[in-house]
């Protein structure tokens, strides 16, 4: 409700922009990646950690199956995967990413990991937005088809296909 909301956000980012700012540390931790667009490094976590986590995956994973349910995990990138950060920031997402899905495979987890489907299918800059972290609904296209390519011989799941194509439409 404040007067000029939106005027003063634009003034602000403009002078951050003039001024050069990088990083911004409040109480989010965000930076300008070096193509220009908003990320949060992620902090290292450690494999002790990783395990534990992948270990409540992995009880799901068999209550599931124990009660006659399909259990398939979808491990789903974030922006933070595909950008760098400023050299005086450190970003572990790719480390702590890629060890989760070690680990998954280790525990015997099936696992989808969207992060292939994504770059297989999309150009870096097509993946998230560029203000914020979110995927494009190119990006949602994308992941839902590779899910779907998975369910089908996995799990004998059916789906019309027409209706995954995402030329059928309109994008704004």
């Amino acid at each position: 409700n404040l007067a000029y909301h939106a005027q003063l956000l634009n003034l602000n980012g403009l002078r951050e922009n003039l001024l050069g700012t990088r990083v911004i540390k409040k109480d989010i931790y965000v930076v300008k990646s070096d193509s220009g667009s908003i990320i949060g490094p992620v902090e290292k976590i450690e494999k002790a950690d990783l395990q534990k986590t992948v270990s409540i995956i992995k009880e799901l994973h068999l209550a599931s199956e124990k009660n006659g349910a399909k259990f398939l995990y979808c491990a789903a990138p974030s922006k933070e995967l595909y950008e760098t950060a400023p050299a005086n920031v450190e970003n572990h997402f790719e480390e702590n990413y890629q060890g989760f899905l070690n680990e998954l495979e280790s525990a015997k987890v099936p696992t989808i990991d969207f992060s292939q489907a994504l770059e297989e299918n999309l150009a870096k800059d097509e993946r998230f937005y560029y203000t914020d972290h979110h995927w494009t609904v190119r990006s949602g296209f994308v992941a839902n088809n590779a899910l779907l390519e998975e369910l089908n011989p996995r799990y004998g799941f059916e789906y019309d296909k027409e209706k995954t194509d995402i030329k059928n439409y309109k994008v704004k």
